[in-house]
């Protein structure tokens, strides 16, 4: 008969391997850099396509969390300088109703959609709570770091 101690590793053993199999795990090893910078023709294209019509910039969403983001992370986010460098371009907000993709990083430029800003602040999302904040400021670092493993979409088709 197996001990009470042996049954709660067995079975907290079993959790963690029944979670970790759809996690998949990424890591940059110390001293490793894996972002590459856009080309020039993947922003053309987006420059081209209907991608970015729809997209208001953000004063308040880029001092609040994307400036916070590059000054603490510097080793790995970058602000852009120009239409064509490499880095992290303003902060956008995307008008649609959608909830279900809260942002989305496209070849560098990251919107965050007025659905999940309605959702956390429906008076209006000029003013945000620290939660509200939060909840904005952590799907912002998710796509950063679409951005930075190179993963992100070059169009938003």
């Amino acid at each position: 008969m197996l001990s009470l101690n042996k049954k709660i590793v067995a079975l907290a053993s079993a959790l963690i391997i029944s979670t970790m199999g759809n996690v998949a795990l990424a890591y940059t090893p110390i001293g490793q850099d894996y972002h590459t910078a856009t080309s020039r023709e993947e922003l053309e294209d987006l420059y081209n396509s209907d991608d970015l019509k729809n997209l208001k910039k953000s004063i308040l969403l880029e001092n609040k969390i994307k400036a916070p983001l590059i000054k603490y992370n510097p080793d790995k986010l970058k602000k852009a300088t120009d239409k064509y460098s490499d880095g992290l371009h303003d902060v956008f907000i995307k008008r649609t109703n959608k909830t279900e993709n809260a942002g989305k990083c496209i070849s560098g430029y990251i919107y965050i959609t007025s659905g999940l800003l309605n959702k956390i602040s429906p008076d209006g999302y000029a003013d945000y709570n620290i939660y509200g904040l939060s909840a904005v400021a952590s799907v912002y670092a998710h796509e950063t770091g679409h951005w930075y493993y190179n993963d992100s979409w070059t169009t938003d088709e």
